[in-house]
């Protein structure tokens, strides 16, 4: 046989070899693609991808009045946006401060419901500045009102407090020394004190979120220190 026969069939060998390669790992890929779109279908079913609903808890019905102590430097401002649009959504009647209280309830004097604006009255969400006083949010807001506020780490919130009016000023250091000098007795403070209040009109130079929400007894504020192991 010439050299160009025998080359021409070594070749045509080599190529049938290619072919039917080429064909075992085609017929391979599509047996093992078929074998995992079987188990893919499977596994919606087993491992479910959201959370069934639940069937047994009926949905809760909504507060449609609520009371919301709101006081200084604790972020009162962003739920008070909140309730003012749950009220909003819900055709709901706010609470407004009388002309004569400007945009609070006559704050800092204990609160009353004369200084609700009458076309206002009675209301399902109050949420404005006011001095807490129970008798008489009883006395304006529907039976079944839920009565909410927020609490602050103390050290942080007047910290807070006394850099927002700049009451440190006029010589008396940084705002945790003040808050230091605030905690013992009143005699050694009472001068700066009354010197702001003249400044800033008498609003709110003095603890008045201690005042906004009284606890039940006196509190004890003690300097930080170094912690124990």
């Amino acid at each position: 046989m010439p050299p160009i026969l025998q080359r021409l069939q070594q070749a045509t060998k080599m190529m049938s070899r290619r072919k039917i390669l080429l064909l075992v790992l085609g017929c391979s890929t599509v047996s093992l693609l078929i074998h995992q779109g079987a188990q893919l279908s499977w596994y919606p079913k087993l491992f479910p991808l959201s959370c069934p609903p639940l069937r047994n808890s009926p949905p809760r019905p909504k507060h449609m009045t609520v009371a919301f102590l709101k006081t200084h430097k604790t972020a009162g401002t962003t739920v008070q946006n909140i309730l003012f649009r749950f009220a909003e959504r819900h055709n709901l009647t706010v609470a407004l401060p009388h002309p004569s209280c400007e945009h609070q309830f006559c704050y800092p004097r204990n609160f009353s419901a004369h200084f609700v604006h009458p076309a206002t009255r009675p209301p399902h969400v109050l949420a404005s500045h006011l001095r807490f006083d129970r008798a008489e949010l009883e006395r304006l807001m529907p039976p079944g009102t839920v009565y909410v506020t927020i609490l602050r780490e103390p050290a942080a919130m007047f910290e807070s407090l006394f850099s927002y009016y700049n009451l440190p000023g006029g010589g008396a250091g940084p705002a945790t020394e003040a808050c230091l000098k605030l905690a013992m007795p009143e005699v050694q403070y009472s001068n700066y004190l009354l010197r702001k209040q003249k400044r800033r009109g008498g609003a709110r130079a003095r603890p008045e979120p201690v005042l906004d929400n009284p606890p039940p007894r006196p509190i004890r504020v003690l300097p930080r220190g170094p912690q124990g192991p």
